[in-house]
């Protein structure tokens, strides 16, 4: 008895100890202004205490995606990628001025997402991956239409991800007062060999570096975008409307791989390509029907507006039988140039 006594005690005193807390916040996007339109740009902290008013917010870790620009381009950083980067030295500001500068929680929305003994760890799992998504040098893309070949890449696609990694449960678990921020369907992939899938929450996966797999989704009236990264990788056909690119964005062709487009189970798919003024914008329009059916509708495709320097000018007929080596010798390009082996994909299954 005397010990369960010691055990019971423990446990109350236990729960009556600060716990450290993870927090979802917003503030208004700084670029352009585009604040003041409504848009905001998500951020994660850690409180090392949950007392509230009584934990002072400079030494709160913060986490959040960054737009940084060098001489090669525009790309997304991480702020706070260790762990251990304070509210106060990330905005180089502290206690009335903190405030001045980003507003107190109850302004940003803060919304607790884990509060518990764990959260410790969430939070070096949410670091480790902010490092490695950091080293991918994806391009920081503000916002891409969601039917265009452009993805959005910006701090509420870092902060989704990492959330993602984390496995904290994040439905209805966004901050209080959002407006817009677009971004968050967005999952960035590590430079290891993801596998990656679309789902009620993504729409948009990047695998970044080395061999990556995608697999889509089934909704057509949905548009679902896959974007390669650097490596050797495989996208899966799916029902769905899929917009494939192999690379991504600003992507050298030279730093590209060989990817593959799985169209088992598809039935018959008929593929064109047209000429194109760069080898990095290569498109590919293909519609699929189902499996049994005898007939497919390609779809117009654009060209490029400079002067070719790759033709990938070619047409196949390719049922889910076909090996992946018939039709990299259906897709030769014209004369002797170099082969274009990977390509902006569109394809919609009907």
């Amino acid at each position: 008895m005397h010990l369960r006594a010691r055990i019971e005690r423990l446990a109350v005193l236990k729960a009556l100890l600060p716990m450290p807390c993870i927090r979802i916040e917003w503030i208004p996007v700084q670029l352009v202004a585009l604040g003041l339109l409504g848009f905001d740009h998500l951020q994660l902290v850690y409180q090392p205490d949950d007392l509230g008013a009584a934990s002072r917010q400079d030494d709160w870790y913060v986490m959040e995606g960054v737009r940084e620009v060098g001489r090669d381009g525009t790309f997304l950083g991480m702020e706070g990628a260790n762990g251990r980067t304070t509210l106060a030295v990330a905005n180089l500001a502290a206690r009335e001025a903190l405030i001045a500068k980003i507003g107190t929680p109850e302004l940003r929305g803060s919304r607790r997402l884990a509060c518990d003994g764990a959260a410790f760890g969430a939070w070096e799992t949410m670091a480790s991956y902010a490092r490695d998504i950091e080293e991918q040098d994806y391009p920081y893309i503000a916002y891409g239409l969601p039917g265009s070949p452009t993805p959005t890449i910006n701090s509420s696609s870092a902060i989704a991800s990492l959330i993602h990694y984390s496995g904290l449960e994040t439905s209805g678990r966004l901050p209080f007062g959002l407006h817009m921020s677009p971004g968050t369907t967005t999952l960035l992939g590590t430079g290891g060999n993801d596998i990656l899938r679309i789902d009620q929450s993504f729409t948009t996966l990047l695998g970044g570096r080395d061999t990556d797999e995608f697999f889509g989704g089934s909704d057509r009236n949905r548009v679902d975008k896959f974007y390669g990264g650097e490596g050797d990788d495989l996208f899966h056909w799916s029902p769905g409307f899929n917009i494939v690119h192999g690379g991504q964005p600003g992507l050298p062709y030279a730093h590209d791989g060989l990817d593959v487009m799985d169209y088992s189970g598809a039935g018959t798919v008929h593929i064109t390509f047209n000429a194109i003024g760069s080898p990095t914008r290569c498109r590919t329009t293909s519609w699929c029907s189902p499996p049994g059916s005898t007939t497919c509708s390609p779809s117009s495709a654009s060209s490029g507006t400079t002067p070719p320097t790759a033709s990938c000018l070619a047409r196949a007929s390719i049922s889910s039988r076909t090996t992946s080596s018939s039709i990299r010798a259906a897709l030769t390009p014209r004369k002797e140039e170099e082969p274009v082996r990977r390509s902006m994909c569109t394809a919609r299954a009907s």
